[in-house]
């Protein structure tokens, strides 16, 4: 998936079918995002997508680990606040939708050129 820009085909992840979300970075094997895209026009709901390598987030069993390091919350760029009392339901995140490029080509298509 190299392209500038990807229409939704199918509603999900709080997005419409018609929107265009426009990449705005991307980055190299190194980093465990791997784009990030952001709706081309206004509208309610989430404004930006990060795709990452794997699922996103951690498991119940992966928080309560006794042996996991503090880089590993880093590494995941600290994808939960651990003071909130949020339910964790993606309806009331506030930050970015995050996903994999699997579940990302499911319900978008490339439009336009490569990048």
């Amino acid at each position: 998936m190299r392209s500038k820009k990807y229409q939704v085909t199918e509603s999900a992840a709080g997005f419409t079918e018609g929107d265009v979300l426009n990449v705005t970075a991307r980055y190299g094997p190194w980093h465990v995002n791997d784009m990030e895209l952001e709706l081309d026009s206004p509208s309610p709901g989430p404004s930006k997508v990060v795709v990452t390598e794997g699922s996103a987030g951690f498991s119940e069993s992966e928080i309560l680990d006794p042996t996991a390091r503090i880089g590993d919350w880093h590494e995941f760029d600290l994808s939960f606040d651990p003071g909130s009392k949020s339910t964790g339901k993606a309806s009331e995140s506030t930050g970015p939708v995050r996903i994999t490029a699997e579940e990302l080509s499911g319900f978008t298509e490339p439009v336009g050129g490569p990048a």
